[in-house]
């Protein structure tokens, strides 16, 4: 089952996020229900290995932590493929990512080797631009590069379900885990 650890967004964060999407100019904005902070993207794991490590998660010891989404970045190089808004640096947020990866480990699945910028995508470019996209998109990113959403405070994070379809990738909850 292909499935992935995310911090869950608030409705004022999600709503906050959504009206900053209204103005993008090009891209297909992620739906609302997706938008979420990913910790780990698993790929595809057999229900036992998600099993094994849900019960090691539910003992993580991490304290809660205030999130700040803020500035705005392309991925993909010189032919945009993706925008999202970037998590402030937060320590907290990279210690909480180092247990998973432990957790990750020690159930015998082998995490991403790549580096961890937390981020939440907000959109999808496809496979390129053209000029003028490309320059709606410089123009939108001149006005809203420095934006800085309202901070929330994480209390927990899950972990998903992603499935396939026509419609993008619809996301269903396995596990929820506090931080206390």
């Amino acid at each position: 089952m292909r499935s992935f650890l995310a911090i869950e967004l608030p409705e004022s964060l999600v709503s906050e996020l959504t009206e900053l999407q209204a103005r993008l100019p090009v891209g297909r904005k992620m739906p609302e229900e997706n938008l979420h902070l990913t910790l780990a993207f698993l790929g595809d794991q057999s229900g036992e290995a998600l099993e094994d490590l849900h019960f090691r998660l539910q003992r993580l010891q991490a304290a809660p932590f205030e999130l700040t989404l803020s500035g705005l970045d392309c991925f993909g190089g010189r032919n945009p493929r993706g925008l999202a808004i970037m998590a402030d640096k937060n320590r907290a947020i990279a210690q909480l990512h180092h247990q998973i990866h432990s957790a990750l480990n020690a159930s015998g699945l082998q995490p991403r080797r790549e580096r961890f910028r937390p981020h939440v995508t907000l959109a999808r470019f496809g496979r390129s631009l053209s000029e003028a996209e490309l320059h709606r998109l410089q123009g939108f990113l001149g006005e809203w590069l420095d934006y800085r959403a309202r901070p929330v405070l994480v209390h927990s994070f899950s972990m998903f379900r992603s499935t396939l379809g026509p419609g993008g990738a619809v996301h269903d909850i396995l596990g929820q885990y506090s931080l206390n």
